[in-house]
């Protein structure tokens, strides 16, 4: 049994030991269900959440199991007053934030600025790196104390740098975890990052080459041998996260969860994860915090594509900090009826997207009526909504222009797009979807469009990839408006 555990069950059992000491209820094993039931009440009107009640009574029952007695905490009235408990206490969601690639570049960075010596700025650089591509638990990389050499962290002589292939890659022993408590151990191969300035390997060199001289200690050791604690590795975090002015509910977990995020997003399969994580169960799942976005549209998003790619967000318009990735499929001249095809070509080799951004139409009002093109926009949205009920769509409005290709009358145009936006939105919104609006891209201000009165200026492409972001950080806000602006 883990250390950590072992203390948390003993603390379970002298909790109860003085709950039963203040109602003056008998120490006596195995515990009646009286007691049980009655504790679990007194726990939860002292405001403990389900999932805690349920660790304390694990540790009440390893307790009998140890005396060889009969489980109480396994009868049924117990099992069905933990089940109530949870019912009306639901657990809470995980806030803790992932670390992503560009957040991770940043906060290196920062090291030199936030650490007191530049010792400790490389040896926090090669922990933070190391702890995101190896989907590090906080224990396995810092210590409680600073002279504790720790259950499950790694030490100096688990890692090695060999050269495999004209390439180098580094060879991480875990040599026990949380859930390997029998020390069966397992080797991670580590390869080489492109970027140098996160790359594990390189950033483990530099720290081994100043590292100080002590072999038979963990891996992480300051200046004065003292080993990397716990509360240093979060403290340094919290502070490159401020420097880096990152705000958000990062934690020491962020890295584990980051990486596991990352490699899903690479394509990494679920069964490799798991052993790379070191998961025994499903519970990988809960890491994965990758929502990709589809963006599917004509040219006004083949050229906001264009223009994202040069601005500081980058192609993921700043949401990569959130776990979010952004996937541009912008094709000049495309109709509504190249939608299915093009949709159902990229998921030939990939997993279905959390969002799809449509942005189209504008092509098909010159060559069809606005009834014959909404029904066809409704006929296809409710066969995707059908197919792939776990798909959010997103409907972003027909934009203006200031001239309209194979149209007689710009005016009935114009019409004809106010009322296909109108009833598309009320479409998506009955189907639990999202509309962007972009009123603030008007056809009389011309210089948010370029000479053809067609296709986005730069001002109008900024103003069009502002609306985009704004209206997807809303929309990945559990229980935010369904509509952009507001």
């Amino acid at each position: 049994m883990a250390q950590k555990t072992w203390k948390t069950y003993n603390t379970a059992v002298e909790s109860f030991k003085n709950f039963r000491s203040a109602y003056n209820l008998h120490d006596i094993w195995p515990a009646p269900l009286s007691d049980l039931i009655f504790y679990i009440a007194f726990l939860s009107f002292k405001g403990l959440s389900a999932s805690t009640v349920l660790t304390y009574m694990s540790g009440i029952s390893y307790q009998h199991k140890i005396q060889d007695l009969t489980d109480s905490t396994k009868s049924f009235l117990v099992g069905k007053t933990l089940e109530g408990l949870k019912r009306s206490n639901p657990k809470k969601p995980d806030l803790r934030v992932p670390i992503s690639i560009d957040l991770l570049r940043k906060l290196i960075r920062s090291l030199q600025h936030v650490c007191f010596s530049s010792y400790e700025s490389v040896m926090f650089a090669s922990a933070f790196s190391l702890s995101f591509f190896a989907l590090l638990r906080v224990g396995e990389i810092a210590a409680e104390s600073k002279t504790d050499l720790g259950a499950h962290v790694i030490q100096i002589s688990d890692v090695s740098v060999v050269k495999f292939d004209h390439k180098e890659e580094l060879r991480l022993c875990i040599r026990s975890s949380k859930t390997d408590q029998l020390h069966s151990s397992l080797t991670l191969i580590i390869s080489e990052q492109i970027d140098k300035s996160l790359c594990p390997i390189h950033l483990l060199k530099q720290f081994l080459q100043i590292r100080y001289p002590s072999s038979g200690s963990n891996l992480y050791i300051h200046f004065d041998g003292s080993s990397l604690t716990r509360y240093q590795f979060s403290s340094i975090l919290q502070k490159s996260l401020s420097f880096s002015e990152i705000n958000g509910h990062f934690r020491a977990h962020s890295f584990r969860i980051g990486g596991a995020t990352e490699a899903k997003r690479l394509g990494v399969d679920d069964e490799t994860l798991k052993k790379w994580g070191r998961w025994t169960s499903d519970a990988y799942t809960k890491y994965i915090r990758v929502k990709t976005i589809w963006l599917i549209g004509s040219s006004i998003v083949y050229w906001a594509n264009k223009e994202a790619s040069s601005r500081p967000g980058g192609l993921h318009l700043g949401l990569q900090n959130t776990g979010a990735h952004m996937i541009w499929i912008g094709q000049r001249g495309m109709k509504w009826g190249d939608l299915n095809t093009v949709f159902e070509q990229r998921l030939l080799n990939r997993p279905l997207p959390s969002f799809l951004v449509i942005q189209l139409g504008s092509n098909d009002l010159g060559i069809s009526t606005s009834e014959k093109l909404f029904s066809d926009i409704e006929c296809d949205l409710l066969r995707l909504h059908a197919l792939y009920p776990a798909l959010k769509i997103i409907w972003s409005d027909i934009l203006m222009r200031r001239y309209w290709h194979n149209a007689n009358c710009g005016q009935a145009i114009e019409r004809a797009r106010k009322r296909v936006n109108l009833r598309v939105k009320n479409l998506v919104l009955s189907i639990g979807g999202c509309a962007i609006r972009h009123s603030n891209i008007r056809a009389k201000e011309s210089n948010l469009f370029r000479y053809d009165g067609t296709h986005l200026s730069k001002i109008g492409n900024d103003i069009y990839l502002n609306n985009l972001q704004g209206a997807l950080e809303q929309f990945m806000r559990s229980g935010g408006p369904a509509v952009f602006p507001q």
